[in-house]
């Protein structure tokens, strides 16, 4: 893998939480390589809803690292919106993360549209789950 960061978006959280197998895998090869398995503060707030529900999610989240959103990231956000002509800032914020850990491979549900935000980012990587 070589990568300094393995970024899951919300919809490999979810994808995980419904035992994926090819998602596992990757986190399973992480693991072995010792790279960071990611998961944006954005992400936690599109999947935690404060019940029990959220139990093996939060399981997830302590063997996870979930990294502080400063202005830097927040710039670096703006910027790949700004370039690709889109809006969602969610989407923005984990591919910023994944410019900010190059080289990172993000595992997503929207391949299309985070490809878009890191069509100008070398050492990014999208993997569609």
């Amino acid at each position: 893998m070589a990568q300094r960061g393995l970024i899951l978006d919300s919809g490999a959280v979810l994808a995980l939480l419904r035992r994926d197998r090819r998602v596992r895998a990757f986190l399973e090869i992480a693991r072995q390589e010792g790279v960071p398995v990611v998961i944006p503060p954005v992400v936690v707030t599109q999947i935690i809803r404060g019940g029990p529900g959220d139990a093996e999610t939060n399981r997830l989240l302590r063997v996870s690292f979930v990294p502080f959103v400063g202005e830097r990231l927040a710039r670096i956000a703006g910027r790949l919106l700004g370039e690709a002509g889109a809006a969602d800032a969610a989407d923005a914020q984990v591919v910023a993360e994944a410019v900010r850990l190059s080289p990172a491979t993000i595992l997503t549900s929207d391949p299309d549209d985070l490809g878009r935000l890191a069509l100008s980012t070398p050492g990014v990587r999208i993997i569609p789950i």
